[in-house]
């Protein structure tokens, strides 16, 4: 089988779209099939939109067996003037292309336009950057090529917010529609697809995975010694892009307030800062901005050691479809605590091996992590059946034995 993915960033970067594509892809190489992949040459998000950002260098590479050919992002140029003007003509192709979120890539979309018909198989991801989606999507129709998307579509909170709305717009529901295979993390994604007219029977349940050595080999004493953190200081961990809808400043806010009531505890903050977090970190006390440590994007050895020094982690995000970061921690024998939003309600289970509060609030957050930081058997307790849900039905190997199935099933039709 010859398959394309398309796909916004690759590795190095390491997010949940990115590594599922990654892990997939390099099981489908091992299997003998051919792999390719077209991505962009953004380092983070960030650079898709500001050319002052980091980037990676455009070309092609073979990564583990996968062809990774990196587009370079055409920037235009400032105040949105032309993008403006080009979303408004009146053709879905325009819509797509030039709407926000979305890159420029001129040079992808030829290729998709001549090569697609090499492969037996397009996939894309995730949604709602349909810049790339789209021209996969057209190519793939135009030259009667399979087309499956896994979307990660964001089904918000209980109480309703714009995270659904933003991935399910009529444009983006007509790609989802007419796709011959979706791919989601959760039943409460299939279920708002389905409502919105996609047919039940294309859309399979997938949900992420991890290695189950991923997180091993850390060292509590070299994270503890690099980063200054006494021996009696307590350590709550966040891994994730440090932005509103994926709760950093809830977890700020939270650590924020415990410090403030004596508790020694560090806030220990892996992945990109916002510019807005920035900021919001810079106006905090200074008791509060002394509790947090910014280690940025994250990999190899430090990551290691983040995980086995942690006590818990947090990750109160509205903006997750799933949560690789949970299944992380659990292999590390750590509880966690998310949100109800999402299909993170199906991923952890409250009260079991870790605590869900809603998206916001940071008053019942600190509650949480101050109830495990002075219980050590529940904590240890909670990252146990956690670590157990993960190796008995959460590894990539698992994960891909579905899609490999799907994928076949697709190309059989």
């Amino acid at each position: 089988m010859r398959i394309l993915n398309v796909i916004t960033q690759y590795w190095p970067y390491r997010g949940g779209a990115p590594n599922y594509v990654k892990e997939m892809s390099e099981r489908f190489v091992r299997d003998g099939n051919e792999v390719t992949v077209y991505t962009t040459n953004a380092w983070d998000l960030d650079y898709l939109f500001f050319p002052d950002r980091k980037s990676i260098d455009a070309g092609s590479e073979v990564i583990n067996g996968v062809r990774v050919n990196r587009y370079p992002v055409r920037h235009l140029p400032a105040g949105g003037f032309v993008r403006k003007i080009m979303r408004h003509l009146p053709s879905r192709a325009a819509r797509f292309l030039f709407r926000f979120p979305s890159a420029i890539l001129p040079e992808m979309w030829r290729d998709l336009l001549v090569r697609a018909r090499d492969f037996d198989l397009i996939h894309a991801a995730p949604s709602p950057f349909y810049s790339l989606l789209y021209p996969a999507f057209f190519s793939a129709r135009l030259l009667g090529v399979p087309f499956c998307i896994t979307p990660f579509v964001h089904v918000g909170t209980p109480r309703g917010d714009s995270q659904l709305a933003m991935h399910t717009e009529p444009d983006q529901l007509a790609v989802l529609r007419a796709s011959a295979l979706v791919i989601v993390q959760s039943r409460a994604e299939k279920k708002a697809l389905v409502e919105r007219g996609v047919a039940a029977g294309k859309v399979e349940v997938l949900g992420m995975g991890v290695n189950p050595d991923d997180i091993a080999g850390g060292s509590v004493e070299r994270f503890r010694k690099k980063h200054n953190i006494g021996a009696d200081e307590r350590i709550v961990s966040y891994v994730g892009a440090l932005i509103y809808d994926k709760g950093a400043f809830h977890a700020l806010d939270a650590v924020g307030r415990l410090r403030r009531r004596g508790d020694t505890i560090r806030l220990v903050m892996a992945g990109h800062p916002s510019i807005e977090f920035q900021e919001y970190l810079g106006r905090q006390p200074r008791q509060v901005k002394e509790g947090c440590i910014l280690l940025g994007n994250v990999g190899g050895e430090d990551k290691l050691d983040l995980f086995a020094a942690c006590d818990v982690l947090v990750l109160p995000s509205r903006g997750d479809s799933y949560g690789i970061v949970y299944l992380e921690a659990w292999l590390a024998g750590k509880p966690v605590i998310g949100s109800y939003a999402g299909g993170v309600p199906e991923v952890i289970a409250d009260g079991e091996d870790g605590f869900l509060v809603p998206f916001g609030d940071d008053h019942m957050l600190g509650e949480y992590i101050r109830i495990l930081l002075q219980n050590d058997e529940l904590s240890r307790r909670m990252g146990e059946k956690g670590r157990k849900k993960v190796l008995d039905s959460c590894t990539w190997d698992q994960r891909y034995e579905k899609v490999k199935q799907w994928f076949k099933s697709t190309v059989d039709v």
